[in-house]
């Protein structure tokens, strides 16, 4: 399943453009993630990337060119190729997971309420994975979490250092997204 693959190694290399790439592949990551771009490099994105088994997914709240609808999820899966999204949008997860995309629902844990609602969000949505930000608070939730929270939990944003990672991974995250290259290379 591409969401093991995705998650065999603790770090996810989330890239800036489609220009850091060369730098993923030569940290042998098992996923990146595009955070910005077009659709035209997200298809560079996945014609550079398929001969080194690296699980591509792009933040599709934020590439532009493609519709954020189940016809736009059809065309990543089938025309493009690319192996999953993450987005805010818990409608879009769905439309993406039945297109035969991996799908994240991203979560901005802003409050009590922010918690609440996104808790909400997945019982419906049903993603196959979660990112929660900012990364660091997931220690500081840990039990609410566990109790909470079905699907892999990915933590993104504000962890800096390796020491960071580590954190939010004993935490219970299955993997940090991070653009910091220094921390590609990061192992439990």
């Amino acid at each position: 399943m591409k969401l093991d693959r995705a998650l065999r190694k603790p770090v996810i290399g989330a890239l800036k453009s489609v220009d850091d790439l060369g730098e993923a592949l030569s940290r042998q990551l098992a996923a990146v993630v595009l955070l910005r771009g077009d659709i035209f490099d997200v298809i560079t994105l996945v014609e550079r990337s398929k001969d080194h088994g690296l699980v591509t997914l792009i933040h599709v709240d934020l590439v532009e060119g493609i519709g954020r609808d189940a016809a736009g999820m059809r065309f990543l899966a089938e025309r493009v190729g690319i192996n999953g999204i993450i987005t805010t949008k818990a409608k879009l997860a769905r439309d993406a997971k039945d297109a035969g995309l991996m799908s994240v629902l991203r979560l901005f844990l802003l409050d009590s309420q922010a918690y609440k609602t996104g808790v909400e969000l997945l019982r419906t949505s049903k993603p196959d994975a979660v990112e929660m930000l900012p990364g660091l608070v997931l220690p500081h939730l840990a039990q609410e979490i566990q109790r909470d929270i079905h699907q892999p939990i990915i933590a993104g944003g504000l962890i800096r250092t390796p020491s960071e990672v580590r954190d939010v991974l004993a935490a219970g995250a299955k993997a940090v997204t991070t653009s910091q290259p220094d921390l590609w290379s990061v192992s439990k």
